[in-house]
């Protein structure tokens, strides 16, 4: 796959494989060399475990990236220092303290809709004839978000001084319109000023969502296509607030998916032949990015997600909503930590839960967390990990009741 030759000259500042890199050796060799380390230092928890418990029951697998386009175009957020020489605006990133351009009007490592969008911003800044002083004054960055399904990009400008509202409203509604992008959004310190543009709302998003969503906290929509069981297809849909965290690689979260689906599809088999249900608790849930595809895969009597953030509850309640899951899926506001009284506080009738979920932020679990897993009533947990320092303590801490039956490396950030 050849790059365009607008994007041939592109560098990518910080990232440990360029263009002309063989980003799929970087990938398998990356993999293979945090397989080997994870597997050491399993090995030396193992050694210096009180309980002897040999905690690694199968082998680590790991998915590199298998084709060139793998490498590029797959990130969903990207921000950029914004630089100006001679006139000239350009985007550039902070790499060893420094700014370096990427020497394009896009990134390749984004994906098309937000490198759409880059290319749209830096053409209007560029010929703006002094139009745009009220833009262009004072900007210091810009932050690219996009949704999964790409039909939604939202860019944020950020400044190092008071913006003046009502002048830069007036130019950013006009440029909004020329770039073609959901939202415009201007930051300076103490200041948030939200500009609509269009396609912001799809037509499946009914009064039940409508009515409960925030204007003056941008939210877009998305849509994903899951594979479940037996061949069929669903379509997952959802709002997110896009200041709240999202999965950053749409292609490695369909990775993802698919080894839960898996993992939770074996588990349910194993369970049918005892004629026993199964509920799942599900901790750091967030919009309800697994909670949703796991609602509609027909695993679960019941699924319980818990979340602390008020903006990401707010999503995935309106997300339950949206793929009609209110009869089985219940979401709670609380902090991971008091799950038990948070489960109280639900309309969801199980107090027990068969299976675990936790998708932490990189510290990790807490000790009360791992505690409350050892004495709880829990079968299987599943960890998604991003810090693999926090995993093997949070193993060490589990390993007095568990052991890790699979466990898949994935390429989040493939040339990085």
């Amino acid at each position: 796959m050849a790059l365009p030759s607008s994007l041939s000259s592109a560098i990518l500042p910080g990232y440990g494989a360029q263009l002309e890199d063989d980003a799929i050796k970087h990938s398998a060799e990356k993999l293979e060399s945090g397989r080997a380390a994870l597997l050491e230092e399993i090995r030396s928890i193992e050694r210096e475990n009180e309980y002897g418990n040999k905690i690694l029951s199968h082998p680590i697998m790991v998915m590199p990236c298998k084709r060139f386009e793998d490498t590029l175009g797959y990130r969903c957020k990207c921000s950029f220092q914004m630089l100006r020489d001679r006139g000239i605006w350009s985007y550039g990133m902070r790499s060893k303290g420094k700014e370096v351009p990427i020497g394009s009007d896009a990134f390749p490592v984004a994906n098309n809709c937000i490198q759409f969008a880059m290319k749209g911003l830096i053409k209007e800044l560029n010929e703006s004839d002094d139009n745009l002083t009220e833009i262009t004054k004072n900007l210091t960055s810009s932050t690219f978000v996009s949704s999964w399904d790409q039909n939604c990009v939202v860019i944020t400008l950020h400044y190092n001084h008071c913006l003046g509202i009502d002048a830069w409203k007036h130019s950013a509604t006009k440029l909004v319109r020329k770039i073609g992008i959901s939202f415009l959004i201007g930051r300076s310190r103490g200041i948030k000023v939200v500009i609509k543009g269009g396609n912001r709302h799809n037509d499946w998003l009914d009064d039940r969502v409508l009515t409960t969503m925030n204007e003056l906290e941008p939210e877009i929509t998305d849509t994903v296509n899951i594979k479940m069981a037996e061949g069929r297809y669903e379509v997952i849909r959802y709002v997110k607030s896009i200041d709240a965290f999202q999965h950053p690689n749409s292609s490695v979260m369909h990775q993802a998916v698919d080894w839960i689906l898996g993992v939770m599809r074996n588990i349910k088999e194993k369970n049918d032949d005892c004629g026993q249900s199964l509920s799942l608790l599900e901790l750091f849930c967030g919009c309800g990015a697994h909670t949703m595809i796991l609602g509609k895969a027909n695993i679960f009597d019941a699924i319980v997600a818990i979340e602390a953030d008020q903006r990401l509850v707010d999503a995935c309640q309106r997300n339950i909503i949206l793929n009609d899951l209110s009869d089985s899926v219940f979401v709670v506001k609380e902090d991971a930590g008091h799950y038990p009284e948070a489960v109280k506080l639900s309309n969801c009738l199980y107090s027990d839960f068969d299976i675990l979920l936790v998708d932490p932020p990189r510290q990790g679990l807490t000790s009360r967390i791992c505690e409350q897993a050892i004495s709880g009533s829990f079968k299987h947990i599943l960890y998604i990990s991003c810090g693999r320092v926090a995993l093997l303590h949070d193993i060490a801490s589990l390993s007095e009741s568990f052991v890790v039956e699979n466990c898949t490396m994935l390429d989040l950030f493939p040339r990085t």
